[in-house]
């Protein structure tokens, strides 16, 4: 994995992240899902290179993975409303992964990835009691703004050793 790989694919995630904003405010669920299944899978390489503790890695897996199923079954017809209780609570996960990169990252992108983990966390806390809007106003500029440090590769440590397909053999 090299700073290049981090750099597409935290651009991928951001295009993906905004489409499905974008999509959402324009009342089209179907185009916002698929949007939200590219920004989440992007985030797989991005997870891969940065440097950040097992247990950080193994949030953001459960996230990733978590809500990109339930991009999918809002697709097939889960309700908007169990989506977003189910949503809402695997952005524990996410928090956790953020708060977890923060740790190697250059000092802008740490304050970045504290803000947003922490916001995150926040939020799926306290979601009944604030107006949707603090979700658009507070964490999607954070979001953009932390895909956009990783996309220029000034943000974070990257994991050298691991390539982008690894293979690995039981013996």
């Amino acid at each position: 994995m090299n700073h290049r790989t981090l750099r597409l694919f935290a651009g991928i995630s951001a295009i993906g992240w905004i489409g499905m904003f974008a999509g959402g405010a324009a009342e089209l669920p179907y185009l916002s899902d698929l949007f939200g299944v590219v920004y989440h899978l992007a985030l797989i390489p991005v997870l891969l290179a940065l440097v950040a503790p097992i247990w950080a890695k193994g949030a953001g897996f459960f996230w990733i993975m978590a809500d990109t199923a339930l991009n999918v079954a809002s697709i097939n017809g889960l309700g908007a409303e169990n989506i977003w209780a189910l949503r809402l609570g695997v952005h524990i996960g996410a928090a956790l992964w953020i708060l977890g990169t923060s740790m190697n990252m250059r000092p802008f992108a740490r304050v970045v990835s504290i803000a947003l983990g922490g916001s995150l966390a926040l939020h799926a806390l306290i979601a009944p009691a604030l107006p949707q809007a603090v979700l658009a106003l507070v964490i999607f500029p954070l979001m953009v703004v932390w895909l956009i440090t990783l996309a220029s590769g000034r943000g974070a440590k990257v994991v050298e050793a691991l390539p982008l397909m690894e293979r690995t053999e039981v013996a």
